[in-house]
Parts: structure tokens; C-alpha cells; sequence
């Protein structure tokens, strides 16, 4: 049975034309998507208590725990977002139940006002709404500061829709970056690696170095001790290559930064311009 806090999961979309008429259609809003940990923030009266995409309690960082208190009169509430560990914020996306009432049947777009009301009356910092767009111009100028600021891409939900766990097959995300596998060429002093790709001819490419943090982590003879570590340190890295460069991990990618955002920002000028 699964635990109350499980998510809402969504339907990526690769092809950047059929996003980009997804962005354009009134049905649906979008909103900024964020490369962090997916929580589920549970608040009662008296504790505050974080859960991951299984529905685990997990941690997360004091100061959100913190700010979340200050919603104790409104509790049992439970917002959906994503916490982001460099910046110490999480950026809420849904809001779930609010003073005890279960407001998932609620359409999307009327959960997300109440979401704004009430983070807005708390003046909160750490705890952040993501932002959301409905109408089209937003849209397209929220896929432009996507693009411009190097972000990992985009959400689109369909504005009368209820809160669902599970995947979704009209809640969808177009990303625009590609998680790659890389070769460790070389150890270097003080916990540093340099890291390679192949290109289509079968040449190493080096992509430079990149410190691992990890006390658990080891290189023995080109092979990774913890893999895990290793992904979660250099994701941003990695995510930031572009296809230009003639690389790729073991097979080639879909596309990445900036061939998907150029693709879906072309069929929103072509769909707009027809």
C-alpha cells in the first residue's frame, strides 16, 4: 500500500514540436523544471516532516523545516516541490491539502492560486513558489529565461486537472539536458578527476576536471568505486555539454542544451507565425 505522500509523476516529452504545442495549447500551464530532490512536505500542528518521491521520510535542510512551522495554524498542510541543496530553498509546485482539507480533486489551476495566496501572506524565503504560467506570452517568456539561464527545462500541466500519483499521461516535462555517462581518464591530487566522452568517431574527448567530495568514493584502475557519488557530483557538469561538441555518452543523445531549447523555441515561431 502506498504511503500518502507518494508524487505525481510525469511523461517526458523529447520531440521538441510536439512540447512546443503542449506550451502553445490554453489547456495547459507551464512552469520552471528543477534539477534537485523531489519532497513532500507534510505539516502538522506540532512537527514538520519531509518525504521523497517513495513516500520515505527523509531529510532536508533546517532552514525549510524552519520556515514551514510557520504554517503550523493552517496545518495539516502538504506542498510538492523541489529542494535544491545548493541554494538551501525548496520550490514548491503543488500544494496538496491545506488546513486539513485534501485539496488534490482541486484543478490544477486552482490549487496553484492557493499556493501563491498562501506563500505570499507568509512571506516565506526559503520556501518558494515555482513559478507558473497560463497564459501564452508567459509561457513563452518563461521558455526564454529557461533557455537563456541554462536551465534543465520545462513542466507543462494541464490546468484542470486533479492531483494523481503515479505517471501521468497529460502531466509532461521537456528537458534541456541529457544525463551522460563519462570515462575517468585520470586521478588527480586532492580528490579530483578528469573526465572524457567519445565522439561519433570513436575519439576521446576530455571534458576537464571535476573535485569529488565523497569520503566513500575511489578510482581503481579506470573503475568506479561508488557510481552514485560520482553522479550526483558532476550532474550539473555534465547536463551543461553541449551536442555541438561531437561527444556523447555510450550512444548518442536525443539532443541537449542548446539543441532542444533552439528546436522547441523554433516550433513556437513556426506555430505562431502560421
Amino acid at each position: 500500500m502506498k504511503h500518502r505522500a507518494a508524487c505525481q509523476l510525469l511523461t517526458a516529452i523529447d520531440d521538441g514540436n510536439e512540447a512546443a504545442a503542449k506550451l502553445l495549447d490554453p489547456n495547459y500551464a507551464v512552469q520552471q523544471k528543477f534539477d534537485g530532490k523531489r519532497i513532500m512536505l507534510h505539516i502538522e500542528r506540532s512537527s514538520v516532516t519531509a518525504h521523497n518521491r517513495e513516500g520515505l521520510s527523509c531529510t532536508v535542510a533546517p532552514n525549510i523545516l524552519a520556515e514551514a512551522r510557520q504554517f503550523a495554524p493552517i496545518a495539516p498542510m502538504m506542498l510538492d516541490g523541489e529542494w535544491i541543496r545548493e541554494t538551501k530553498t525548496l520550490h514548491a509546485f503543488d500544494l496538496l491539502e491545506i488546513n486539513g482539507t485534501d485539496i488534490r480533486p482541486w484543478k490544477f489551476i486552482d490549487r496553484n492560486s492557493q499556493l501563491l495566496a498562501t506563500l505570499q501572506a507568509a512571506r516565506t524565503r526559503s520556501i518558494q513558489i515555482a513559478r507558473t504560467e497560463f497564459e501564452q506570452a508567459g509561457k513563452i517568456d518563461l521558455l526564454q529565461e529557461v533557455h537563456a539561464r541554462n536551465l534543465e527545462g520545462i513542466v507543462v500541466k494541464k490546468i484542470d486537472s486533479p492531483y494523481r500519483t503515479d505517471r501521468q499521461p497529460d502531466q509532461f516535462k521537456h528537458k534541456f539536458t541529457v544525463v551522460s555517462s563519462f570515462v575517468i581518464t585520470k586521478k588527480n591530487e586532492k580528490d579530483s578527476v578528469a573526465l572524457g566522452l567519445f565522439n561519433d568517431k570513436g575519439q576521446l574527448i576530455e571534458c576537464g576536471n571535476v573535485k569529488i567530495r565523497s569520503k566513500h568514493f575511489r578510482v581503481k584502475d579506470g573503475r568506479i568505486g561508488n557510481r552514485r557519488s560520482l553522479s550526483t557530483r558532476v550532474s550539473r557538469f555534465e547536463s551543461r555539454l553541449s551536442a555541438t561538441d561531437g561527444c556523447h555518452p555510450r550512444r548518442p543523445p536525443t539532443g541537449t542544451l542548446p539543441d532542444l531549447a533552439i528546436e522547441i523555441q523554433r516550433a513556437v515561431s513556426n506555430k505562431l507565425t502560421n
